[in-house]
């Protein structure tokens, strides 16, 4: 059995795709995959978690952790930023049995199991990065701004005392992506279209699972999400 960590950062504006996300994450998962699905959110309904929970199966569980805002109060930009985003700096401490986690964005489909990514060696590295559309394999900085998926090295964060130097620094930082671009020593940056995923928009995939989620999803205003999706499709 491969065991795999991963965490969905999300708030109410992006429930519904990721639930999208996490559908085509256990659909396309190999027989020996089990995913440890971990949802990391500022509130959602006990309906919508129902829905959430309808999307594990025998081999897939899904978890629910509530993030207090509070921790990032004294960050500038944090407020006027994708304020779920951050929610990932917390992924070391909050999983402290994990010595890496797979963290993904929701707006994603997977393609295929995510063995072959979580396996990567990056005990060098605080993390790696798969970039939307990129071709680059070097070992750099943080530049493309359509990350979806990294693996963090949880352990080597937590060495480093990541969260809590990043927490007494006065620098200002306006994104998630700068705080590791500045913090890390040493970042992986891979191409995601290789690897497992692609971009959900205008794909036909996108439009068999959607319209295959359990019904919680299909909600007032998550119903206007799915018929703006499927309009591009008759265009």
């Amino acid at each position: 059995m491969n065991k795999i960590p991963i965490v969905f950062t999300i708030d109410s504006s992006v429930i519904f795709s990721a639930a999208v996300a996490i559908k085509s994450l256990v659909s396309n998962a190999l027989e020996e995959t089990f995913y440890d699905i971990h949802i990391f959110h500022n509130g959602i309904s006990h309906k919508i978690k129902t829905g959430f929970d309808k999307l594990s199966t025998q081999n897939h569980l899904i978890h629910f952790h509530y993030i207090n805002e509070d921790i990032f109060s004294d960050f500038k930009y944090y407020k006027n930023s994708i304020r779920f985003e951050w929610y990932k700096l917390l992924i070391p401490d909050i999983l402290k049995e994990y010595d890496k986690v797979i963290s993904a964005g929701p707006g994603i489909y997977f393609k295929k199991d995510l063995v072959n990514l979580y396996n990567m060696d990056i005990s060098e590295c605080e993390c790696c990065v798969a970039e939307a559309f990129s071709s680059d394999k070097s070992i750099n900085n943080l530049q493309n701004p359509q990350v979806e998926v990294m693996i963090i090295n949880c352990k080597k964060l937590r060495e480093e005392d990541f969260l809590q130097t990043l927490l007494k620094s006065e620098q200002e930082y306006k994104s998630v992506q700068e705080i590791f671009n500045n913090q890390c020593d040493k970042i992986l940056r891979i191409s995601a279209d290789r690897y497992v995923y692609k971009q959900i928009q205008n794909s036909a995939e996108f439009k068999n699972i959607a319209e295959s989620l359990p019904k919680e999803f299909l909600c007032r205003g998550f119903t206007d999400f799915l018929q703006e999706y499927l309009a591009g499709f008759k265009r």
